[in-house]
């Protein structure tokens, strides 16, 4: 029984040594830090499986990614490399352990490209108006493009990659503020009083 023990407390090292642990938080129920050889994530967990919004940033190639997780699975993404691209979308997880952008659009080298069931073409819209780039923006999920003007006649333009309801953001879905560089990825409830 002793050496049954032992060998399961060798595996156990073995395994959080390899694919990383949880540092800190609770990382099975609750918001938690997991963090592994290669990258660390910060997310809420249920059942041990990541749940609602996290970021994940991987430390070999400098990816920052901000998920939206459903049951484990990632729904919506936001994903930023060093060289400047940015991903937005739906993802799927593959059997293999990885995620590829199934619906949503990438920015690369001052030039925009959309994924529609996974095949990725080049597109283009005019930066100046708000419009849907992709999908259902009024009933359903899609990617909108949205340019706000302020009082002074200072300009905001954000890009929104999910769901919608009555051509409002509503429920899980991502948001990116070109001027600000900041995004957002979560669950939006539409305010009726709006």
């Amino acid at each position: 029984m002793r050496n049954l023990l032992k060998l399961i407390g060798l595996f156990s090292l073995i395994i959080n040594l390899t694919y990383g642990q949880c540092v800190s938080g609770d990382c099975n129920n609750g918001f938690g830090r997991y963090e592994g050889k290669s990258q660390f994530q910060i997310n809420s967990y249920a059942n041990g499986n990541r749940s609602d919004a996290g970021l994940t940033y991987y430390k070999d190639d400098g990816v920052i990614k901000m998920n939206y997780f459903k049951s484990g699975t990632e729904t919506i993404s936001i994903t930023e490399r060093p060289n400047g691209s940015l991903e937005f979308g739906y993802r799927i997880l593959k059997s293999d352990g990885y995620s590829y952008l199934h619906n949503g659009l990438a920015f690369e080298d001052n030039r925009m490209f959309k994924f529609v069931s996974g095949e990725k073409t080049a597109t283009s819209f005019d930066k100046r108006k708000t419009s849907c780039l992709i999908g259902d923006c009024e009933n359903g999920f899609g990617a909108q493009y949205m340019v706000f003007v302020g009082e002074k006649n200072d300009t905001t333009s954000v890009l929104y990659v999910g769901n919608f309801r009555d051509q409002s953001w509503d429920g899980e879905g991502g948001e990116y503020s070109f001027s600000r560089k900041e995004y957002y990825v979560g669950t939006y409830k539409m305010d009726d009083d709006w």
